[in-house]
């Protein structure tokens, strides 16, 4: 394909002496309230965008109908603030629509995120400074969530280029890319998850707080694990460690009520931990034992061990010392150490339960 037509000659100059203005343009409909984690531009090289003619089967002078010759991206942190994004600038253009860009079919894996493609004005030609612009100004500005990104940038640069050029991946490494976008999927809304539970938690923190103010030891403890320790993470962490440990071991005596056990704790998720921190007296009356026995009340909030508190109280409360010796091993814990810890709990640390439940 040549590059000597004079349509596509036009277009390619275009797009070289206006890039930075637009760039300015496009980069400025954002401000420090949005949830923009990275920014980023780029255009086309002219082999490239004669690569891209090519493989969509057009001739140069269809140069004018590309939109991502001048391409700009903006990566969130959560896969929620994408579309709003997206949404914000297409209104910032008088003539513009939104792309999703997803794979074809609901059981196939591969690139996802939000185009919005952008066909400038006569009036914003204008009013940007645009020069050597004949009929219209093409772009395009891509949205992603930064997992997003993160995978397509590999995935680009080590299957889709090499497949581009004639070198193919074996299929059980290109398949591997689709089936980490499977994965990335996952992770967005894990993280999503984990934010809400965040600001559950803080909110619930703070009107434990106000309603019951026996326990404001524990509320502090858990908004600074949230907001310094990784508390969310470590407790989902713990709670999948438990799960793992629920199939019973010849050294349980009794192996059906510590199964119970376990499966009881490891169903709680943070919000309702977080929840019942609040709320529940008894282990109010508990940790303040603990505090007063062994005097790790600052050192438990600085390594965010509050929400592991809880759940080793949960374990004498549920089942005494052969639970919590069991969640010490799921934690991975030796089995004589778990043990021996168990029963210094029980007996150092034990308060009356007002209203355990056995059920």
């Amino acid at each position: 394909m040549s590059k000597t037509d004079p349509v596509l000659q036009r277009i390619l100059t275009m797009h070289r002496v206006n890039f930075k203005r637009v760039e300015d343009v496009v980069f400025g409909m954002v401000d420090q309230d949005d949830p923009v984690l990275l920014k980023e531009s780029r255009r086309k090289v002219d082999s490239e965008v004669l690569r891209k003619l090519a493989d969509d089967d057009k001739e140069p002078h269809q140069a004018e109908e590309l939109f991502d010759i001048s391409g700009f991206r903006f990566v969130c942190l959560y896969a929620d603030e994408v579309e709003p994004l997206a949404d914000k600038l297409r209104h910032c253009f008088e003539k513009a629509h939104v792309k999703p860009v997803e794979p074809e079919s609901f059981w196939a894996f591969g690139y996802t995120g939000l185009h919005v493609r952008a066909n400038l004005s006569e009036e914003e030609i204008s009013r940007y400074g645009l020069v050597n612009v004949h009929d219209s100004f093409k772009l395009e500005v891509q949205v992603r969530t930064i997992s997003q990104h993160t995978w397509s940038v590999v995935e680009h640069e080590y299957r889709y280029k090499p497949e581009r050029e004639g070198r193919a991946l074996p299929r059980e490494l290109a398949r591997g890319f689709a089936l980490l976008s499977a994965k990335i999927e996952d992770v967005d809304a894990e993280l999503m998850r984990l934010r809400d539970s965040a600001k559950h938690i803080r909110k619930e923190s703070g009107e434990g707080l106000e309603r019951n103010a026996r326990v404001p030891v524990h509320v502090e403890s858990v908004t600074y694990a949230i907001e310094h320790g990784g508390a969310a993470t470590k407790h989902d962490a713990m709670m999948s460690r438990i799960r793992g440990q629920s199939a019973p071991t010849e050294t349980w005596a009794d192996p059906q009520p510590i199964v119970h056990g376990l499966r009881k704790i490891a169903s709680e998720d943070l919000a309702m931990t977080l929840k019942a921190l609040s709320t529940d007296r008894d282990y109010a009356k508990w940790l303040e034992t603990y505090n007063a026995r062994d005097k790790v009340k600052r050192r438990a909030v600085k390594r965010g061990d509050t929400l592991r508190l809880y759940v080793e109280y949960r374990a004498l409360r549920e089942g005494g010392v052969e639970l919590l010796a069991a969640v010490y091993q799921a934690m991975g814990w030796e089995e004589g150490t778990a043990r021996m810890t168990a029963e210094r709990m029980w007996h150092e640390v034990q308060v009356p339960f007002t209203n355990r439940s056995d059920s």
